[in-house]
């Protein structure tokens, strides 16, 4: 899975968006803000004075201003965001019942319920930053979800018309702007699994999520399905000692 992330802030509106990247690299850090530029005009970019932020910059023909070398106060404001931004994850994590390599999907949710959650005036900063309120669901991360995936084939007529699955997020498109698509794992990833929050990334080795536009939630509201489990393994005297055996 992926080892870095970068969180891009839109000074404007306080939008945070939390990407995943496989490495710090130049192409990397291009790809990534290229990505969530989209088709906007982007006038300057303020950061650290990282060699692949300011080689991206130059590539994407942005200005880039730098923060004084050493000088942490003059970087506060992203600083500041990334501190909240995984707060907020180990919240969400926590919340869901899932390990902390599960960070890569973790992160990005977190950002983007931010995001769309409405503020005290009725609107929200996806609102401000796109024009159009967010017309997608808004469900917390890890929680269960109905689902439907052309990904099996089509099921029995006999069998239910929708999966059952774990919610991680948002599908994002260029631009930052979202097409209607969700994330969605198979609660049978988390069978046989180690639940603790130090549990091995490399226990799910080839995962990919389900991407889907068709979701429902249960009657009953939300359920975090791996919650269970995951505070038993790190919250009982005998889930640690099984999880050490």
């Amino acid at each position: 899975g992926c080892s870095d992330l970068l969180n891009i802030k839109d000074k404007k509106t306080g939008l945070i968006y939390s990407i995943p990247v496989d490495s710090k690299d130049t192409q990397n850090t291009y790809n990534t803000l290229n990505t969530i530029r989209g088709e906007d005009q982007v006038k300057r970019i303020y950061c650290d004075n990282y060699r692949s932020l300011k080689r991206s910059c130059r590539k994407l023909g942005v200005m880039w201003e730098g923060c004084q070398t050493n000088m942490h106060q003059t970087n506060s404001v992203i600083e500041r965001a990334n501190s909240e931004q995984l707060q907020d994850t180990r919240v969400t994590l926590l919340q869901a019942g899932h390990p902390a390599c599960w960070w890569t999907y973790g992160y990005p949710c977190a950002a983007m319920l931010d995001a769309i959650s409405g503020d005290e005036f009725g609107g929200s900063k996806w609102q401000e930053r796109h024009g159009t309120p967010f017309k997608g669901l808004h469900i917390p991360y890890g929680c269960g979800v109905f689902f439907r995936s052309s990904k099996y084939g089509e099921p029995s007529k006999a069998a239910p018309k929708m999966s059952y699955g774990v919610f991680l997020g948002y599908r994002l498109a260029p631009g930052g702007k979202w097409n209607g698509e969700y994330l969605v794992a198979d609660l049978e990833d988390f069978i046989g699994k180690d639940m603790s929050v130090t549990a091995n990334p490399k226990q799910w080795p080839r995962f990919e999520p389900h991407t889907v536009k068709q979701l429902k939630l249960p009657k009953a509201g939300f359920h975090f399905p791996c919650k269970a489990k995951y505070d038993r393994v790190n919250y009982t005297l005998d889930g640690i000692e099984q999880a050490w055996e």
